[in-house]
């Protein structure tokens, strides 16, 4: 008879194994150094079983959990998701907005507290982030350096909006922090008209306003991402179509702006 789930699992090797039912989260396990398994994809997972129960013999879960498998499994996964996603269209139309505002301080990159400013120090020529003299480190989260070239090549606009009360500094990132390592293009070179970049007190809806006016778009034309949910009720109220980005901006974050972009101008 098949074991429950909810017995204590065999050991094996040096190795506990468990069956598993439909879900896609795998159980903890060991191997013979005692390393806890790591949860596996739901692609993964997905593909080792049709339905029901699968067994996974312990010589699997030796190579499911190596070193070489997982870095490769990681670079799949990288590439499946670095060059974004399929734009919707209504016939063969594609629809996009025409411009894209990001917030800055922990939309596009992350804000440390820092206990001291300047002088900054650029990591890998601005490729892995900023040094503050206190030593924290402010960096662009993960996807953005793939998401600012993918909205240039859909010939999106893209406004950077911000109401830091220190907007010095936050000009020098966007002048310092690079995409590629073999490129010379920052953040802020992806801005192609630079007066679509406002950073001062003030409600952020105002602006978007601003820029809306410089860029010569319709609020309605522009999709804008922000993690602060105050900021982005305001722009709802004021029919801007705006996405929460709690964790900052990602690919999964971008196609449900795009998609819900989509979806209320096709009304």
């Amino acid at each position: 008879s098949v074991p429950s789930t909810h017995q204590e699992p065999a050991i094996e090797n040096g190795i506990n194994w468990r069956y598993l039912n439909g879900s896609h989260c795998f159980p903890s396990c060991r191997n013979r150094e005692g390393m806890r398994g790591r949860m596996l994809s739901r692609s993964l997972l997905s593909s080792c079983h049709a339905s029901g129960r699968v067994y996974i013999r312990p010589r699997i879960l030796n190579f499911i959990f190596s070193r070489t498998w997982l870095v490769a499994h990681l670079l799949v996964f990288h590439s499946a998701f670095s060059h974004g996603f399929e734009l919707p269209t209504i016939n063969s139309k594609k629809i996009i907005p025409s411009c894209v505002i990001l917030d800055l301080d922990h939309t596009l990159w992350n804000r440390p507290r820092f206990r001291k400013g300047p002088p900054f120090a650029p990591l890998s020529n601005g490729t892995r982030g900023i040094q503050a003299a206190s030593g924290e480190i402010l960096d662009l989260f993960p996807n953005v350096r793939e998401i600012l070239p993918w909205l240039n090549d859909n010939d999106i606009k893209i406004g950077f909006v911000s109401s830091t009360h220190r907007p010095k500094w936050a000009q020098y990132f966007l002048e310092t922090l690079r995409i590629q390592e073999d490129g010379d293009k920052t953040v802020l070179d992806f801005c192609k008209d630079q007066r679509s970049i406002c950073i001062q007190d003030g409600p952020k809806i105002q602006h978007i306003r601003q820029i809306s006016k410089i860029l010569h778009v319709q609020p309605q034309e522009i999709l804008y991402f922000d993690d602060n949910v105050r900021q982005i009720q305001r722009a709802k109220q004021s029919g801007i179509i705006s996405v929460h980005c709690p964790k900052g901006l990602c690919w999964d974050r971008l196609e449900e702006g795009i998609n819900l972009y989509a979806k209320l101008r096709s009304y």
